[in-house]
């Protein structure tokens, strides 16, 4: 596996799709909530994790598909917290809806593929 880290200039395949699919998913489901915004009640709090949330999908897209050691670690992270709120939404705890809850097998799809590939996302020495 080493050597593939040190002659991957694109990522793979399934990262490509894993990246655009957590993409489209991110920019729709933000798009179906400001849509219904009035209708959520949210307080300022609210809309701050949404916003975060958003933000960390969007880098942690960007560096998986450049093949940043940072991208996998935030990737990880982002995939952990979705599972977090999903099953949470899922085990009715939040109550998101529950489109919330769909998430939670695409999540951890995500997640396993995703860690499987950890190798492409070591630092090399140069890197270090």
């Amino acid at each position: 596996m080493d050597s593939e880290r040190r002659f991957a200039t694109s990522p793979p395949l399934g990262i490509k799709i894993v990246c655009l699919l957590v993409l489209f998913s991110t920019i729709v489901g933000t798009a179906v909530v400001v849509s219904v915004a009035d209708a959520l009640d949210w307080a300022p709090r609210d809309w701050l994790v949404l916003t975060v949330t958003v933000v960390v999908s969007l880098f942690a897209v960007y560096g998986l598909w450049t093949l940043r050691p940072w991208g996998w670690t935030l990737a990880m992270a982002s995939f952990a917290f979705n599972f977090v709120v999903a099953f949470a939404a899922f085990s009715g705890i939040l109550t998101v809806g529950t489109e919330g809850a769909f998430s939670l097998v695409p999540t951890v799809i995500y997640a396993i593929y995703v860690y499987s590939k950890r190798d492409l996302y070591r630092p090399t020495p140069a890197e270090q």
